[in-house]
């Protein structure tokens, strides 16, 4: 089973796992979390990144999703990039609930590049959605 590892400044990446419990269940198989704080240093964080990603590792790889792209739990989880791993930044809820969604159907056969598009797509400006329902509302078209 892909193992997947949240990385993150602070607590975000237990955050994000915290929320996906609510859609998955408290028993979430091969993942886990890698906080790094001011208090953390470097080499500790770095050593313990490598120690999960090869617990997390059954043989069918693992994916890194990181908070933020140029910080140092991406730069150092790029540093273990391979075939066997794969790290994708800009970490969000719906990229999580996505993925652990084709883990369970599709196994290790993960679309990355969807899996970007999706946590893309989950980023929006609900402004404008308002706005659209408003006019959708009083034109009449609201369900059609």
């Amino acid at each position: 089973m892909l193992g997947i590892l949240l990385v993150s400044h602070g607590d975000m990446a237990k955050g994000l796992l915290s929320s996906a419990k609510m859609f998955f269940g408290d028993d979430i198989e091969n993942i886990d979390i890698l906080c790094l704080y001011l208090d953390t240093p470097v080499e500790d964080f770095k050593e313990e990144l490598g120690n999960k990603v090869k617990r997390l590792d059954d043989g069918d790889g693992v994916l890194i999703l990181s908070d933020l792209l140029g910080g140092t739990p991406c730069n150092l989880s790029n540093t273990l990039a391979s075939e066997n791993v794969n790290i994708i930044s800009g970490a969000n809820l719906t990229m999580l609930v996505e993925v652990l969604g084709m883990r369970m159907c599709y196994g290790t056969n993960i679309d990355y590049d969807k899996l970007v598009e999706t946590g893309r797509a989950g980023i929006i400006h609900t402004n404008l959605l308002n706005k659209e329902s408003s006019d959708t509302e009083e034109s009449g078209d609201f369900f059609s």
